[in-house]
């Protein structure tokens, strides 16, 4: 996805759950990680919920390799 405000490219990561309490736990998780930077650590731009209550995350897009491909 484009970014509006930055014009960068980022990655949309769409937490799959029904659970209610799963979403609030990892939202405010989310939320907490979004203040973490470090060069080592994956930073969340954002994080969002939809009209309809899905949570999704907001990230830079990384080059390179994937995790599987790497591992």
């Amino acid at each position: 996805a484009i970014d509006n405000r930055s014009k960068e490219r980022v990655a949309i990561k769409y937490i799959r759950s029904n659970d209610h309490s799963t979403l609030r736990r990892v939202e405010r998780e989310a939320r907490a990680l979004s203040q973490l930077t470090h060069d080592h650590v994956v930073s969340i731009r954002a994080v969002e919920v939809t009209d309809d209550g899905r949570l999704f995350l907001v990230l830079p897009l990384m080059s390179g390799r994937s995790l599987t491909d790497w591992l």
